[in-house]
Formats: C-alpha cells, structure tokens, sequence
C-alpha cells in the first residue's frame, strides 16, 4: 500500500492522545491525492472495511467475544478471565480495556468515515457517478451502522430512558470534542444516515437478483441498509414503521436470500472478510485454550437451548464435543473454525424475526416465528402453549449465537433476569447498571 493510501489508516496510530477527539487538526487522516485516482479510492474504502473487521469491533468484541459472553451464553465462573463481563463489573480492568477499545476503534473508524465521505463528495469524473453514489451510500449506512451499536452499547434502556444521555454522533471530517446527546436523538441522526444511504444506493446492483447477492453482500448494500432500518425502528419503539420497513424488504428481498442453509453465504445480507479469523477461533474457542480462557457453555446449557432436537442444524453443525487441556470433555463451537475466514453481520432470518415481532395478529406472528424454526430443521410446535415472547427469545439465542445480538435483544426488551450462563440454576437480575457499559472514563473527563 503506498503512502498516500497508508494515511487513511493514521487514526489508529494515534494513541497518544489522552481523549479520541483529541485529535490535532494537522493529522490528516486522507491526503488529498488519494481522491484524484480511482482505484486508490476503491483501495481507501475497502480499508475502512479492515477497520470494521478488527478485533474490537465485527472480528471479535462486538459479535462472538465480549457481547457473547454478556448475554450469558457461556460458563465464565470467577476464574475465568472473561468473568468481569459475565458479571457486568465493568470497572475492572478486563472489561475496562475491552470497551475502551470498543470506544476507540468505532469512532476512529468513523472518523474515517467522515473523512471518506468529504473528499468524495467535491470529485467530479475521477468514478462513474453511479459508483460514487454506491461509495457514498456504503459510507453513510456504516456511519449508521457503528453509531447504532455503539448506541446499543453505551445509550441507557431505550424503552425506559429514551431522552436519557447516550453518546456523540460525530458527523464531521475533522476531529475534535463532540457533545454527549440523548438517546433519541441519536436516533434520528441514525435514521437520517440511513435514509441518505438509501437514497444514494438505490440503483445498487444487489437489487438485481440472487445471482448477483455474492458479488454485493461483502459489502454493506441497499438490503443491509432497509434491515439496518428496521432494526433502528424496532429498537426505537416505532412498531409501526418497523413492521413497515421489514415488508418492504421481504417483498422485494425474500426471493434472493432463501432461509433454507445457514451455512449458505447466500443467507447472508451483509458480511466482512475476517483475516484473523484463525487467531481469533484459537484465542476464543479451540480446546486447546486454557479453562480460564476458552469460550464454552455448561455440559447441560448447550442441551436446554436447544431443547434437545439434534436435528436442529445450529446445534448439529456448529457444535462438537472435545476433551479440554484437562482432558475434560466439552462443548466446542465451530461456527468460526478454520477455514471460515467470514462474519456475518445481518443475515436474512432477523428480518423474519422482526417481521414476526411487529405483527398483531398472534397466528401470523407464529407462522412468520416458524419460518425461521422449520428453515432450521427444527420440528414446528403444534398449537404450542409456549408464551410468543419466550419463543421469540429461544430463536434469537439459538439463532445468532456468536454474533453478538443476543444481548442487543435483552436489552432493547428490558428483560428483568436472565439465566446464569455459569450455574446450573440461578437467575441474574438485569438493570441499567447491567445493560449499561459506562463510557470509558479517559472520555468523561474531558467533557
């Protein structure tokens, strides 16, 4: 990579700076020239999707480590060096460097992308004026995308504090200090990225039909921005809208994202390139790790979540039994083993999900539920007496396990309590304290 293409990755050198938006003016994240060629532009872009595959961020923190393990899903006792997350003690240090690094890298991609979007907006000829729109309409919807999680992180329990303090939305090319703003409003600015991706991107190739779906969804396209939509809606409480903006996409996108295979990529809407995908199975899952380190659920979880139907293709395809260092027999997931080298960030069944969610009517909210559950190879219940709220619960645990959702669920439902993913019976009580990762301090006290 040559020199000029190498400053778009100066942020994150950067560290230094007692404060992120610290940042002196004079550090220019994207030289000029890189925008006088087109393919030092493509070059550009497609570093700020490394970015959004780093470690703390869609390659590790924010889909199978630390958000995983606060939802519960493995046993992390008070050995295990995951246990200040398990046990949401997010002044320890563990948890303390992981959400800093959150902090750090989301916004330092979105600086990035700030920059991205500046010095591509003035050119004139240098890309085809559709591939502009496309480059920008990608750049809007992941501006959107990180501030969202980050809102989901960081922002209060939406449904009780929805005018509560939550994060920056940092919208602007240059850097520097950025007021805190509620959580509703963080919103809007997010729906109003969104609204501006979509606009820009509605020619977007992917439109096309499902032989074009592999070309497009290793980047974030017009489908990853209508599911973004709906699940901004859904979180804001618009029920509504949600229900709307989910028709929308399965009208037109049902057809090309079949829900038969989740280990098809065509399921997928929206996935990023991992490189160290292999390190990051070794550091979290390999029976190889250390008991104090390795990701692993209770012998007795694993069989309660899926409710013991060995058909059920989660369960049968990315589950393996192994003896431990101890030569202890358990569970180890496969999901991310070599040579997977792909995270999938949005995939088809949520916008199932959430179609079953917003709709009134409780049997066709169990039949849209059941879409998801017969593509699975799971047996339909018939007449199930099972609570929707409950089942709609069990889908997302057994769904997106390793994907980093699950907790995003819990939280946006308020759920008061939650079982120990460390003890055979217990139930943990959830709150805002539990919900909420602070900012990290190193931020505050600048403001």
């Amino acid at each position: 990579m040559n020199r000029c293409l190498l400053s778009l990755l100066l942020i994150l050198s950067i560290m230094g700076c007692n404060n992120f938006f610290d940042v002196k003016p004079k550090e220019r994240l994207l030289e000029d020239r890189v925008f006088q060629n087109a393919q030092d532009i493509r070059s550009a872009n497609r570093g700020i999707y490394s970015l959004l595959a780093s470690d703390y961020l869609y390659g590790g923190a924010l889909t199978m480590g630390a958000l995983d393990v606060m939802a519960q899903y493995y046993n992390c006792g008070s050995t295990h060096l995951m246990y200040p997350l398990a046990s949401y003690q997010y002044g320890l240090q563990y948890a303390d460097t992981v959400f800093t690094g959150v902090w750090r890298d989301a916004y330092r991609t979105i600086l990035n992308l700030n920059n991205f979007i500046a010095r591509l907006e003035p050119t004139e000829g240098v890309v085809d004026a559709q591939e502009k729109r496309l480059l920008l309409g990608e750049s809007y919807g992941r501006r959107a995308m990180l501030h969202f999680d980050l809102l989901r992180i960081f922002g209060p329990v939406y449904r009780a504090d929805p005018a509560g303090l939550a994060i920056p939305y940092q919208s602007h090319p240059l850097p520097g200090l950025t007021p805190i703003r509620p959580a509703n409003d963080v919103v809007d600015s997010i729906l109003s990225d969104i609204e501006t991706c979509l606009v820009l991107m509605d020619e977007d190739p992917i439109r096309g039909g499902s032989a074009v779906v592999l070309e497009h969804n290793e980047r974030f396209n017009y489908y990853a921005a209508m599911l973004l939509r709906a699940r901004v809606l859904l979180y804001k409480g618009d029920i509504q809208q949600a229900h709307q903006a989910i028709d929308r996409l399965l009208t037109e996108a049902a057809a090309f994202f079949p829900l038969t295979d989740l280990l098809l990529p065509q399921e997928v809407v929206f996935r990023l390139a991992v490189p160290q995908m292999e390190r990051q199975y070794r550091k979290y899952f390999s029976p190889t790790q250390t008991p104090e380190a390795i990701l692993s659920p209770r012998n007795d979880q694993l069989r309660q979540i899926f409710m013991q139907q060995l058909t059920d293709v989660r369960w049968a395809r990315y589950w393996r039994k192994a003896a431990n260092v101890q030569q202890v027999e358990i569970d180890v997931f496969e999901k991310y083993a070599p040579p997977e080298m792909q995270m999938p960030v949005m995939r088809i069944s949520e916008a199932w999900l959430i179609r079953a969610e917003c709709e009134p009517d409780a049997s066709v909210a169990e039949a849209y539920l059941n879409r998801v559950v017969g593509g699975r190879n799971q047996e339909i219940p018939d007449g199930s007496t099972v609570p929707f709220d409950e089942r709609l619960y069990q889908e997302y645990r057994k769904e997106f396990w390793g994907e980093g959702q699950l907790f995003y669920f819990l939280k946006r439902k308020g759920i008061a309590s939650i079982a120990d993913g460390s003890a055979e019976t217990g139930m943990l009580i959830m709150n805002e304290s539990t919900y909420r990762v602070p900012i990290p301090a190193n931020e505050l006290i600048y403001r």
